[in-house]
């Protein structure tokens, strides 16, 4: 099925995200079926130290070689990652607290280890914006850390917000913000930003995104310490700078691909759920929008375009797959159903069963179409 010698991190990571994406979800479902426990605590922590967590070590090891022009994978980093993989599966299936964490900070550190070794060999300085990505991985070593400190040591409240804002949002909202400031305007076909070895004055491209970086870090900070709507604004201001400035949401698409249009909708899905979450009384509930919507539908339609190139298959499905827009529409009917749970207090558990199995069925339809083109390779 899989070459080994030219075997890239993303064919088993994404396989692994796909199926813990369902495991996430699914735990509500079994809930609302009174087959398993009240999943409050492990549906966060599945979906974003499992499901997301995944698809990022895919798509950082397959891209990190690449955008520093260094080595790849090598057959002792093959090994770990596929014992990291295996490891991962059975702490999120079966869900031990203590175990799980764990694993989440030793994934955090390899992805660390992985990325500085190949940053001290390199032969071109990765594009700008990717400083956010050493932002996002300290982040999530961080809270990872915090989170399986407060399985043996109750933290104080201030303290767990902090590390529990870092590990549910903060890592994986960094890695977006960063890796989406390169690739989302290629994607888009909007004039990408320069790799930063083709500038003699890197400090010039740099700079903004140290400020980006130091105001984002900040916003949690003040959200854990000082006022949590001072830090949502903070950081919501970010993100939508960032999206207006450097993506270009808000025109229309030069590259008008099925795959485009999922990108743009999954930003905009992402900004309502930042910005609607100042509204304290259904902040959880917009949050939802912001997860399902922003950052699930993102993670496919990025992993599409990795699938296709990185697997020689191609880009004609960007434009003419069926299942693109079929995905799009479940993941939007899933965020919208787990958005009105919050308005509709006497139908809420069953709605987060609905959302769960929407998201579900949007899973499986984008798994039969791309799951196959993960196993081989193209021509």
């Amino acid at each position: 099925i899989m070459n080994l010698p030219t075997f890239e991190p993303y064919r088993i990571f994404f396989l692994t995200g796909v199926l813990l994406g369902l495991w996430g979800a699914g735990v509500w479902i079994l809930f609302y079926l009174h087959q398993g426990p009240y999943p409050v605590v492990a549906h966060p922590a599945l979906m974003m130290g499992g499901f997301l967590l995944s698809f990022v070590c895919g798509f950082l090891m397959t891209a990190a070689p690449k955008f520093t022009g260094s080595f790849p994978m090598t057959s002792c980093e093959m090994a770990w990652s596929i014992f990291l993989n295996l490891f991962l599966i059975a702490s999120s299936l079966l869900f031990n607290a203590k175990i799980f964490y764990l694993g989440s900070a030793v994934t955090f550190v390899t992805l660390i280890a992985y990325f500085l070794r190949r940053f001290v060999r390199r032969t071109q300085n990765p594009p700008a914006p990717f400083v956010l990505i050493g932002l996002g991985l300290g982040m999530g070593l961080l809270g990872s850390l915090g989170m399986l400190t407060e399985e043996f040591f109750q933290l104080p409240d201030q303290v767990f917000h902090f590390v529990r804002s870092l590990y549910l949002q903060g890592y994986i909202l960094s890695l977006i913000v960063g890796v989406g400031s390169r690739l989302v305007p290629a994607l888009l076909g909007h004039s990408a930003l320069p790799n930063q070895a083709q500038t003699t004055a890197p400090s010039l491209k740099l700079r903004p995104f140290f400020i980006l970086m130091s105001v984002f870090a900040l916003s949690y900070l003040i959200e854990a310490f000082v006022d949590l709507n001072s830090g949502l604004l903070f950081r919501s201001a970010v993100v939508l700078f960032v999206m207006l400035s450097y993506w270009k949401i808000h025109v229309l698409p030069v590259k008008r691909t099925r795959l485009a249009w999922g990108l743009i909708i999954s930003a905009w899905l992402m900004l309502i759920g930042l910005w609607g979450s100042l509204w304290s009384m259904y902040r959880i509930h917009f949050l939802h929008v912001f997860f399902i919507g922003g950052l699930g539908l993102m993670t496919f339609m990025i992993a599409v375009r990795v699938i296709l190139s990185h697997g020689n298959h191609g880009l004609v499905l960007e434009s003419k797959s069926k299942v693109i827009p079929t995905v799009i529409g479940l993941v939007f009917a899933a965020a919208l159903t787990r958005l009105s749970a919050g308005f509709i207090p006497a139908v809420y558990l069953s709605h987060l069963a609905y959302a769960a199995t929407v998201w579900c069925v949007a899973v499986a339809l984008w798994a039969m179409v791309f799951v196959p083109r993960i196993l081989r390779g193209g021509p």
